[in-house]
């Protein structure tokens, strides 16, 4: 074994117990102490690095997934206000209620479309309002 004050490095045959033998190679930094690298500690530091990438890669898709649920409950708030304060026969008459009484200017159906979309958007705000505590 050769020594210097610069990096020395060994290797040796190690066995694990199981009777597998595993390489191990050991660093002597400037007297530093010895440094194992056996395969079993490069498994474990990589699996400590997939682990982190693996709750990096979850808490991304975590914020991906709440915008999506956002916007899938706003329509479930729509769905479930039509459930429980008007029938079906209700909300029909007050379409074409509507409808007949929309102003002149929404001739094209491009500017109906935008009536009843500015229609919706102020009653789901009202009932945003009331149902906000």
């Amino acid at each position: 074994m050769a020594s210097h004050n610069s990096n020395v490095s060994e290797s040796e045959s190690v066995s694990d117990g199981v009777g597998l033998s595993n390489s191990q190679h050991v660093s002597t930094v400037s007297g530093s102490g010895a440094m194992p690298t056996t395969a079993k500690a490069r498994a474990k530091h990589r699996i400590a690095a997939l682990e982190d990438e693996l709750e990096i890669m979850q808490q991304e898709r975590g914020m991906k997934q709440r915008k999506t649920t956002y916007y899938i409950a706003q329509g479930r708030v729509i769905h479930h206000l039509v459930i429980l304060y008007a029938s079906l026969e209700d909300l029909i008459s007050e379409n074409d209620h509507r409808y007949e009484d929309q102003p002149e200017d929404a001739a094209t159906p491009e500017s109906h479309a935008m009536w009843l979309h500015r229609t919706l958007a102020g009653a789901a705000m009202a009932a945003w309002e009331v149902g906000d505590p």
